[in-house]
């Protein structure tokens, strides 16, 4: 009897829940939460294709995110602001890695505007690291 209710309230658990993944996703590894969000919230321009996205929240809601697009790096933040950088303005990438923060991305545009994505350790940040770099000329 024991067993048949821990198997009744792992099932009901199991449906209950969103399995989403934190870390940077790609093309196909796209969460649907994600783009439902940037779909509902306006965030992509028209025609704009999402390349890698990360978000920032321990929820994965989307209301604090990094993202690379075939036009732009946009770093999306509910309370406060929007702020986007054209992939052509971007006159510098730079990058550290800190064990307890894990990766910061410093990107400066051409008005040396600076825009800070950090990305948690063991969250993929190299690859979103190598989509911005291989989109900026």
């Amino acid at each position: 009897m024991k067993h048949t209710f821990i198997a009744i309230l792992l099932v009901i658990l199991c449906n209950s829940c969103d399995f989403s993944e934190g870390g940077v996703k790609t093309g196909p590894n796209m969460e649907k939460y994600a783009l439902e969000y940037n779909a509902k919230n306006n965030l992509l321009e028209p025609g704009e294709k999402m390349l890698a996205y990360y978000d920032c929240t321990i929820s994965l809601d989307g209301t604090e995110a990094a993202f690379v697009t075939n036009s732009r790096v946009v770093y999306h933040k509910q309370e406060t602001q929007t702020t986007a950088f054209y992939l052509k303005d971007i006159v510098d990438i730079a990058h550290s890695r800190e064990d307890y923060v894990g990766h910061l991305i410093e990107v400066t545009n051409t008005e040396g505007e600076i825009m800070m994505i950090e990305i948690a350790p063991l969250n993929q940040g190299e690859l979103f690291l190598k989509v911005l770099r291989s989109k900026v000329k």
